[in-house]
């Protein structure tokens, strides 16, 4: 068999039970950092290519699917959460629409994870450094949120990542580019409408200002359009 090629939205649905992709048993957990997931995003905004993945055939009876993801897990994780095609996700990613200017960052797009131990997200560093205790306390009162930073599991539909100036999930405009035909200001009014709709609370808190959607449309759109046309090479392992 040839090597194949996947679009990243492709790839984001080998999710679904019937994909013709699925990971084998004997992949490893998911172990990536929050930092890597989001740099990773950062390079595919900005074009960069993120290597190959390797697939073989499926050879076990009653398996679902064609081929078995053997290497790339990790960059699969990420792609699908982005496109919030992970189902019952521990992380969820956003980009923030005024992003902050940081000195010494390797970053052009701030995308920002939050995720079920650190809900509140990560500081806006290229490490994706903790918050301290008094940070963590805070954002639960910004949050109007009651509960213990030590013991409690919030949902990351009631919390936002607390250092982002007008964060939004990626998801949201990743969506918004499939119907929107190339128009960045039908773009802009959808991606705002996908986001009011849904059940996050900072739906309800978000300032859509000037500054925040000149950015959504002059810098956001052409490049999640441009995604349309990212690609990644599979290469094929014989057996």
């Amino acid at each position: 068999m040839e090597n194949k090629i996947y679009s990243l939205r492709e790839i984001a649905g080998w999710t679904a039970d019937d994909s013709e992709v699925t990971i084998p048993a004997l992949q490893r957990g998911l172990v990536w950092k929050p930092s890597q997931v989001e740099l990773l995003w950062d390079s595919i905004l900005r074009g960069f290519p993120i290597g190959s993945f390797m697939l073989s055939d499926i050879v076990e009876q009653g398996q679902k699917g064609k081929y078995y993801l053997m290497d790339g897990q990790q960059r699969y994780n990420a792609i699908s959460i982005g496109f919030n095609t992970v189902k019952d996700a521990r992380a969820v990613l956003w980009i923030d629409l005024v992003p902050p200017f940081v000195k010494n960052s390797t970053r052009m797009f701030w995308i920002k994870a939050t995720t079920i131990p650190q809900p509140w997200g990560f500081k806006n560093d290229d490490a994706c450094s903790r918050l301290n205790t008094r940070e963590k306390r805070k954002a639960l009162d910004i949050f109007e949120l009651q509960g213990n930073i030590y013991n409690r599991e919030f949902s990351l539909k009631e919390t936002w990542p607390i250092e982002a100036n007008c964060p939004i999930p990626l998801w949201c405009l990743l969506e918004a580019s499939k119907t929107t035909n190339n128009d960045a200001e039908a773009f802009l009014h959808k991606t705002i409408t996908i986001f009011k709709e849904t059940n996050f609370a900072y739906s309800k808190n978000i300032d859509f200002d000037e500054k925040a959607c000149c950015y959504l449309k002059e810098v956001l759109f052409p490049r999640i359009v441009a995604l349309d046309n990212y690609y990644i090479n599979c290469n094929f392992l014989k057996r």
